[in-house]
């Protein structure tokens, strides 16, 4: 939309401009709607007033004072000429202005015309129509040159009329053109192609022909040759078929002999099935003995208020194991994993409790560093071992907490377990000596204690491999440690049921459907 000037200088007359054309509204005078006109004339007309003797005074820009009597305004010359200064095709060639015929590929068109005007220098405006392209006349335009870069075959009539200031319309200026069409578009092309489409379909039918006789020799060929072949298969299948009355007698009498083997094996099916299920109701009976010598909740809870123990074994009886007792006024914590899972597992668990029974209530040790070095001399002394190539290198990882109530204090030693503690959000984490609870070549060192205060919301937690181990997830890969951290971290604040939830939840989650690899132990505790 172009843009719109209007002067009310004077009541009752509202004056427009819009697109360079002054207006008035109709309900004014024929005589001072005739004069709207030649305001085209005058450059940007600031104030105009309408005098009762028919005068108007215009004010322009440059403060001219023009004075327009309507009422003797004269007669006018209503001839405004026009004519074709250039008609030029694509390669620019001057045509004639009549009858104008073009190829397909030199269908581009350029128009110059002219319109001399004596009113005002440049206010001659032009406008066009293509009769058979275009469903009427283009707008009013300034510019005397029309360009077609492309006219569509055809016949077209091109018509062509100017317009000066004063609204003055000259005689149309028209001439003819005809584009002719590429030769794909005309008949003797369609013809040329009808005619190859018949003779190809006749050198098809033609080769059609051909392939179906040799096709049909070929066909008689086969059924002679599969004739006799099925003669001969014939014989085959009666030779056969009297070799079969041979086996059948064989087999009848073989059948007798595996129906025997068959009761035999059910036999031997059932006695391994009662075999399987004595053993499964002895290491279940085994599970709850490995239960009965771990403490249990109720002696748990009087001792730590404030913890949680997630404990899945992999099998019925599990390779780890936790301890807790107080000793002294020192609460002792202990998260295991023995070598091996299932029943030999949960033999050296069993053993492990004894001996740390043995350490803290009999020998009265409380010391986390010096429980791990009995317990591993212990160990070597019942399995004999000696540290030769060859021999069973069984043992524990453990990791040992030593609580302090009165001072707030827990001493921890590690046999490469860690121990992992969340203050505020922040995970604080004491490494284990590399070497296990066992005979190791390092074993004449001693385990490294810790000493560490501890703040009231400190959450410790200890456990086996079990749970960064486990297979699962979309990828099928092992859970691994630093999630691991960022999961125990997360819990921070949380109420210790809340807690192992968490954790339960987030283990089922990752493994889905995998199997699980490993016995799980993770003991929490919150500091009061």
């Amino acid at each position: 939309m172009g843009l719109i000037y209007i002067i009310f200088n004077q009541s009752d007359y509202t004056w427009f401009k819009h697109d360079g054309i002054w207006d008035i509204p109709s309900s004014v005078t024929a005589e001072l709607q005739a004069t709207k006109n030649y305001l085209n004339l005058l450059e940007n007309p600031q104030y105009i007033h309408y005098q009762s003797d028919s005068c108007l005074i215009v004010v322009d820009d440059f403060r001219h004072v023009y004075k327009i009597n309507l009422s003797n305004q004269g007669p006018r010359d209503n001839d405004l000429g026009i004519f074709f200064k250039s008609i030029k095709d694509r390669e620019g060639s001057l045509l004639g202005y009549s009858n104008v015929e073009l190829t397909y590929s030199n269908n581009a068109l350029s128009i110059r015309v002219s319109a001399p005007s004596y009113v005002k220098e440049g206010a001659v405006s032009f406008q066009y129509q293509i009769k058979g392209l275009m469903d009427g006349w283009t707008q009013w335009s300034s510019d005397p040159s029309m360009d077609f870069p492309f006219l569509p075959p055809g016949r077209y009539t091109v018509l062509v009329r100017a317009k000066d200031v004063l609204g003055i319309v000259s005689p149309t200026l028209d001439f003819s053109i005809q584009i002719k069409p590429p030769f794909w578009q005309t008949i003797w092309f369609f013809v040329l192609c009808g005619v190859c489409v018949l003779v190809l379909f006749l050198i098809i039918v033609k080769v059609r022909e051909r392939s179906l006789k040799r096709d049909k020799e070929m066909l008689e060929q086969k059924v002679r040759e599969r004739t006799r072949t099925i003669e001969e298969q014939k014989e085959t299948l009666k030779k056969q078929r009297d070799n079969l009355e041979v086996y059948n007698q064989e087999i009848l009498s073989q059948k007798e002999e595996i129906e025997a083997q068959r009761d035999e094996i059910e036999l031997q099916r059932d006695q391994i099935y009662k075999q399987n299920d004595e053993i499964t109701q002895s290491i279940a009976y085994a599970r709850k003995i490995q239960s009965a010598v771990m403490p249990s909740k109720e002696i748990v809870s009087c001792i730590l208020p404030n913890y949680f123990i997630v404990f899945r074994p992999r099998d019925i009886v599990s390779g780890d194991f936790y301890w807790i007792g107080e000793k002294d006024n020192k609460i002792v914590v202990v998260a295991a994993d023995c070598t091996g899972h299932g029943v030999p597992g949960a033999f050296m668990s069993m053993m492990g409790v004894s001996f740390i029974n043995d350490i803290v209530n009999v020998e009265g040790i409380v010391s986390s560093s010096q429980i791990l070095e009995n317990l591993r001399q212990k160990i070597i002394t019942t399995l004999w071992q000696t540290g030769k190539d060859g021999e069973a290198r069984d043992g524990m990882d453990m990791a040992v907490c030593v609580y302090n109530k009165d001072l707030s204090q827990v001493e921890y030693s590690g046999a490469y377990n860690p121990l992992y503690i969340i203050r505020k959000g922040e995970l604080i984490e004491y490494k284990a000596d590399k070497m296990p609870v066992g005979v190791h070549p390092k074993q004449d060192i001693g385990f490294t204690s810790h000493t560490i205060d501890l703040l009231p919301g400190d959450n410790l937690y200890i456990f086996s491999d079990g749970f960064v181990d486990q297979f699962g997830g979309p990828d099928g890969r092992k859970f691994m440690t630093k999630p691991f951290k960022h999961l125990l971290a997360s819990l921070d604040g949380l109420p210790p049921d809340e807690q192992k939830q968490a954790l339960e939840d987030t283990l089922d989650g990752w493994q889905g459907a995998f199997d699980q690899i490993d016995d799980v132990l993770i003991v929490g505790v919150i500091v009061p």
